[in-house]
């Protein structure tokens, strides 16, 4: 976040993200911009 004129501003960068072969995303997975996930890797999200 940045404050121009008073005002608060969301700064975001486009970067690219990369994703191996043979890679998993389980559901409600975010990946973030920048991100490199290698072959054959499982992502996870939301476990209880």
């Amino acid at each position: 976040m940045k404050i121009v004129d008073g005002k608060m501003q969301l700064i975001s960068k486009a970067e690219p993200i990369e994703i191996g072969d043979d890679v998993w995303l389980c559901g409600n997975v975010t990946i973030c911009p920048g991100v490199k996930i290698g072959n054959r890797a499982v992502v996870a999200a939301v476990a209880d």
